[in-house]
């Protein structure tokens, strides 16, 4: 990447330019004071809202393409087992990224976003994390390779998805820090056309498809295309440069622990579900449950859109403008997601059965029980985003810790004996305790002031 952007970014539009201060909060906010909610409504920041829609809008056409990519493997692999092991895999991949993904998606997104106004400090920054993410690579290969050959899950195909997502985060976390949404969401794009593209062609016409390896060696690999060309013909102002300064590092790397413990949650959480259902079902099981669990990804949409502009905007915002932002990203969230929850519980059943076939389909219940549990988790992500952005992540690590110990307790009671139905429940009551947890937090935080935010360590980041 080189430092062309920065004289081209007037060309751009705002959505798609680094971070800038509000000059018109003042006026906006002694207006609102005195015009009621009409002026309240005007005071809004329509550019974090246009921005945030922009993002949310291009997810929704990336997630749709990705359930594209679920919908073409599910019907060109010859049974629901092998659509399930590409789903273990997928899952056990992200897993195995708990250290490199978090790092590339939120701390340099938290790196550039906090120095978005001075170049050298924000380069010096970038070095040295650059430094971390060798380290990481490097960890998460000596120590992960030797535990899943020792468990039996190895293999090329996962391989090359955990080093597809960790470079695709990577890139994630550099664009969503200069709030460069066109061309974050282009390597979202790019990358789900290239595995449907490739999936066709590969699978469904040479028909490759008596094992699922092609298909996840397609899914991996696809991510590289498009970021290549991105950082070709569009590159964002970040060098790869290897710093040697240990005290930033240090810095850095006591910053992104909480991180990590977080994402080390979140992704137990996630994946939680998925391994259960392997463990004590088969990979039959997994692929019905896991066809549902992508199509209630939907409503992700908008939560997922919004966090992509509010992590960073938090970051380098002053505290009393924090509430303002995150009620509002709440509250377009939920309205979004009621009216597009109205629409998949009319067609759930209708879809599932002619688009897949009557052995994909558990029930209406089942349906409703996932869209909630999503609609719950992109509240939690949302509200995460904030802790994230104003360096409170321990609040942020307590509550995914909730979460993760209500999905185990839950999972081990109900998944055994539920299947599908238990592990739709695990998730929904996972999410209602991840968002009470915040909630207790708020409490004391404000009113009985048990927790008081302490600064982070980040006075070098």
């Amino acid at each position: 990447m080189s430092d062309s952007y920065a004289t081209s970014v007037k060309k751009e539009s705002p959505i798609d330019t680094p971070i800038t201060e509000t000059t018109d909060a003042p006026a906006n906010a002694a207006t609102a004071e005195s015009g009621g909610f009409l002026a309240k409504f005007k005071s809004l920041d329509w550019n974090f809202i246009r921005g945030s829609s922009f993002n949310s809008l291009g997810i929704a056409i990336a997630r749709v393409l990705g359930f594209a990519f679920s919908f073409v493997v599910a019907r060109a692999l010859n049974s629901t087992e092998d659509y399930g092991y590409v789903v273990y895999v997928i899952t056990l991949a992200g897993v195995v990224a708990v250290l490199t993904q978090p790092f590339g998606q939120h701390v340099m997104a938290y790196l550039i976003g906090k120095n978005h106004k001075d170049e050298d400090q924000r380069n010096a920054a970038m070095d040295n994390a650059w430094t971390v993410m060798i380290g990481l690579m490097f960890v998460t290969l000596l120590v992960g390779v030797p535990v899943l050959m020792a468990l039996q899950r190895f293999s090329i195909e996962l391989m090359v998805v955990f080093i597809g997502i960790t470079c695709f985060y990577t890139y994630y976390g550099i664009s969503s820090g200069f709030l460069a949404s066109g061309r974050l969401l282009a390597a979202y794009l790019g990358s789900n056309l290239v595995q449907i593209l490739l999936i066709v062609l590969v699978v469904m016409i040479l028909e490759q498809n008596e094992t699922p390896v092609p298909a996840l060696i397609i899914y991996g690999l696809a991510y590289f295309l498009p970021m290549a060309l991105l950082i070709a013909f569009a590159p964002l102002p970040v060098r790869f440069r290897l710093g040697r300064d240990w005290q930033r590092i240090r810095q850095i790397v006591s910053f992104s622990v909480p991180i990590w413990l977080s994402h080390i949650l979140y992704i137990a959480y996630f994946s939680t579900d998925i391994l259960m259902l392997e463990a004590f079902s088969d990979n039959s099981a997994v692929g019905v449950y896991g066809l549902t669990k992508t199509l209630s990804s939907a409503f992700h949409f908008i939560p997922g859109g919004i966090t992509l502009v509010l992590m960073p905007k938090i970051a380098g915002l002053p505290k009393e403008d924090h509430g303002k932002y995150l009620m509002t990203s709440i509250g377009v969230s939920l309205l979004v997601n009621f009216i597009g929850g109205v629409i998949y519980m009319a067609l759930y059943q209708w879809f599932i059965i002619n688009f897949f076939g009557a052995e994909y389909f558990i029930g209406l219940d089942f349906g409703f029980l996932m869209a909630f549990g999503a609609i719950l988790t992109g509240i939690h992500g949302v509200i995460s985003a904030v802790m994230i952005g104003s360096g409170r992540t321990t609040q942020n690590t307590i509550s995914r810790a909730a979460m993760l110990m209500a999905m185990l307790s839950l999972g081990f009671l109900l998944i055994p004996t539920q299947g599908a139905m238990g592990a739709a429940f695990t998730i929904l009551g996972a999410a209602t305790a991840g968002l009470l947890t915040f909630v207790v937090l708020y409490i004391a935080e404000r009113r009985l002031q048990f927790f008081t935010p302490k600064a982070q360590p980040d006075a070098m980041l």
